[in-house]
């Protein structure tokens, strides 16, 4: 599990959190009723509405041309600033990070549960595979720690 706001490591106030930023594996069964999915410009939403000093040489970069994911039920969150993709039961990819530049709900995932959350570590950094009950995935790939997801859960 990654570090809290305050720095210990374990469960945050949602309970379990994981986080692309540090590269332990993990395999949890969930059971995260999907309540809303959307894209959503710039980066500093996903961090609770400031960027993180880490980012401030790209601040006007990552503002303008980034887009974060952003996907909720009660009482668990995931956010992304990494390169994402959905894929359906059969395999196919039906939208990415690279296709959505605006503001942008998800209507596909809503009402969707996710039933597992795979982590697995890559160098200093670590992917996640979030399956859902349907037989799709939001898969989220991180390549630096900066732009990484999280994922808070009850």
């Amino acid at each position: 599990m990654s570090p809290r706001p305050d720095g210990d490591a374990g469960p945050g106030p949602h309970g379990a959190v994981l986080s692309g930023e540090r590269p332990v594996p993990a395999d949890l069964p969930l059971s995260l009723p999907i309540a809303s999915a959307r894209v959503r410009p710039g980066a500093a939403d996903c961090f609770g509405g400031r960027l993180p000093a880490r980012l401030a040489p790209w601040a006007e970069d990552i503002e303008t041309n980034w887009t974060h994911l952003e996907v909720a039920g009660p009482g668990w969150a995931l956010r992304a600033l990494c390169a994402w993709r959905v894929v359906d039961g059969a395999g196919r990819m039906v939208t990415s990070g690279f296709e959505c530049r605006g503001d942008e709900d998800l209507a596909p995932l809503v009402e969707r549960r996710a039933v597992r959350a795979v982590v697995s570590p890559v160098g200093q950094v670590a992917d996640l595979d979030l399956r859902l009950d349907d037989g799709g995935r939001i898969e989220l790939f991180t390549s630096w720690s900066a732009a990484s997801w999280r994922l808070e859960t009850p």
